[in-house]
């Protein structure tokens, strides 16, 4: 994958592994697809943080996904954001 790839270009490789599990990941395919989009939702959230407050681009991302409800307009997305980073990295340690 390229280095530069955006979180619309991961997502779009996450899709392809639920849409094709044939592609020789049999019996992975699942936790390949939570790694994918946890990704994708990590860069997405580098994205953010790059443009809305560039010094908490480089926190951890557990730093970061406390502080977004501070920084977005809807606290209720943000909080959903950072359950589903979590539901995320529960599927990929299974």
């Amino acid at each position: 994958m390229d280095m530069s790839a955006s979180a619309q270009d991961v997502l779009g490789i996450a899709r392809e592994v639920v849409a094709r599990p044939e592609m020789g990941l049999n019996g992975v395919w699942p936790r390949a697809a939570a790694h994918l989009c946890r990704q994708a939702l990590e860069l997405a959230l580098e994205e953010f943080w790059k443009k809305r407050m560039p010094a908490l681009a480089d926190a951890t991302l557990r730093a970061q996904l406390v502080c977004l409800p501070l920084y977005m307009n809807d606290e209720e997305l943000a909080r959903s954001v950072g359950y589903t980073w979590s539901a995320l990295s529960h599927a990929c340690h299974h």
